[in-house]
């Protein structure tokens, strides 16, 4: 029985060993970490075109490594796992001094590119940590796609959202989706009852949509909502002025857990009830024992 997490971020998933942290750096770029030292760092982009080996060499020029030749011994080589090699062309960049190698990753499929730090010796990936590069995926079948997981929570992004910014603070997370026409923030707090202590529930959620105390609605003590709908008035001046008029916003208390989750959705539009219902049922606190998985299920 092994401690497994499951991480899904950014169209990129990976299942790592329980006693790893995840890090974000920016929405493309990953660092995992045990005992606050680094052992995989991952950087990805997409590509609109299936990338050309000129261009694949190119990116190894541009990094300054040289591709560690298939004959190379032991101690500078890989052996990379087949399930890694059967969705990825892959590359094996030597780094240095150290013998710590990286990999260039180009998707078989949808051509992202994916430059992999391994940040520990060739033995080490081969053998203890090879398990987490098989589990590397640059995309989900159209039911998974939206659903993100990181740290201890997950929520479900609707179609048409890209990140645009986020930022991961000690208490607060809080992430920015964009699409055409709306804007998406998802937060979590934690602990909960540290901010509690500070502001009550209701006052939280007022800060985190800008709404008057008077329009949240109380659904049951651990959890609050609001809408609004402008008048015709009010929403040609909030237009004239760049803001959406519509929002639709959330907070639950998750009293087992100690944590607070959330959503703002601010649309030009009034917001389709499916697209509400898909927020408001696609987030929540992961459970310890359900951040767990059989190494060998």
């Amino acid at each position: 029985m092994s401690a497994l997490k499951d991480i899904n971020w950014n169209r990129l998933s990976i299942t790592i060993p329980g006693s790893w942290e995840a890090i974000v750096k920016n929405p493309r770029h990953l660092i995992f970490e045990h005992d606050l030292s680094p052992c995989l760092e991952i950087r990805w982009q997409q590509s609109a075109k299936h990338p050309s080996r000129r261009h694949t060499e190119s990116i190894v020029k541009q990094l300054g490594h040289r591709v560690v030749p298939a004959d190379a011994p032991p101690s500078h080589s890989l052996e990379l796992p087949d399930d890694l090699t059967r969705r990825f062309e892959t590359t094996v960049l030597d780094g240095g001094t150290d013998g710590i190698p990286s990999l260039l990753l180009i998707c078989r499929k949808c051509s992202t590119t994916i430059l992999a730090g391994l940040h520990q010796t060739p033995l080490r990936w081969s053998g203890e940590h090879g398990s987490a590069l098989a589990s590397l995926r640059c995309h989900g079948d159209e039911e998974t796609a939206g659903n993100w997981r990181i740290h201890d929570f997950f929520f479900s992004v609707p179609d048409g959202f890209e990140l645009d910014s986020c930022v991961f603070q000690f208490g607060a997370s809080n992430l920015l989706f964009k699409s055409r026409k709306a804007d998406l923030r998802i937060i979590r707090m934690a602990p909960a009852s540290y901010h509690l202590k500070r502001n009550g529930f209701k006052t939280l959620f007022a800060s985190f949509c800008a709404a008057p105390s008077e329009t949240i609605q109380l659904v049951d003590p651990t959890t609050l909502r609001y809408h609004s709908s402008p008048a015709l008035t009010k929403r040609l001046w909030q237009r004239l002025r760049r803001q959406y008029p519509f929002a639709r916003a959330s907070f639950t208390h998750f009293t087992d857990t100690d944590r607070i989750m959330g959503w703002l959705l601010s649309t030009g539009r009034r917001p389709p009830s499916e697209l509400v219902t898909e927020l408001e049922n696609g987030y929540g606190i992961i459970q310890e024992e359900a951040y767990t998985t059989n190494a060998d299920t």
